[in-house]
């Protein structure tokens, strides 16, 4: 099938992203294309974070408000503004240490980028500051996140990459937001998200995937 109007890509089969998938020697097995990845050495170049605590839903008269933990790593204060700022969501499970999250804000900020590690309600070390907890429908605390520090250090521009249900709240956002997001959203990535919820759950189940 040929592309229309754009010179630059003469068909879906030569395209990268059309490609088969050839799996490294001796990982042609789903599960172990899974789980090497964790048992890989890893090295994380990142400076000290920022931590920041950020209210994602305002108290009531029946519990109190409830806060995320970004861990924060900034650029020099003359550009910080002016950089792109990647926010990244973890996650079922997972947390601003998960390894993933981790490898790729190291890759975000040698590019020059901020990076913001950020924390889903009650997860990792945010725990304690969210009396409610995260869930596959809570895109609204990441547009929250994303104007706090939009407010708060005057960033110009934010990409989002979410991984699995992250994946899920950055793509719902992006679809909540539609024909007009906010002048500082520039992108948004899903990662591996969940297609349909209760069928990855249910798959959870399986005595194949047992393991995770």
């Amino acid at each position: 099938m040929s592309t229309i109007g754009d010179d630059r890509l003469h068909s879906t089969e030569g395209s990268p992203w059309m490609r088969p998938f050839v799996p490294r020697r001796f990982l042609s097995n789903g599960h172990l294309q899974t789980i090497v990845g964790s048992f890989l050495p890893r090295r994380y170049s990142l400076p000290e974070p920022e931590t920041q605590l950020i209210e994602v839903e305002a108290a009531t008269s029946a519990r109190s408000a409830s806060f995320v933990l970004c861990h924060c790593h900034w650029q020099p204060a003359e550009v910080r503004s002016e950089r792109l700022t990647m926010v990244i969501v973890h996650g079922l499970e997972g947390s601003s240490n998960s390894p993933y999250v981790l490898g790729n804000a190291s890759r975000a900020w040698k590019a020059g980028c901020n990076v913001v590690r950020m924390n889903m309600r009650s997860c990792g070390d945010g725990e304690i500051f969210s009396p409610s907890i995260y869930h596959a429908g809570r895109s609204e605390d990441v547009a929250m996140v994303m104007a706090e520090l939009a407010r708060t250090y005057l960033i110009r521009s934010f990409a989002l990459v979410g991984y699995s249900m992250g994946g899920n709240l950055v793509l719902k956002l992006a679809g909540e937001m539609g024909a007009h997001p906010p002048g500082y959203l520039k992108a948004a990535v899903g990662i591996s998200p969940a297609m349909d919820l209760g069928i990855s759950a249910d798959a959870l189940h399986r005595i194949s995937n047992r393991v995770y």
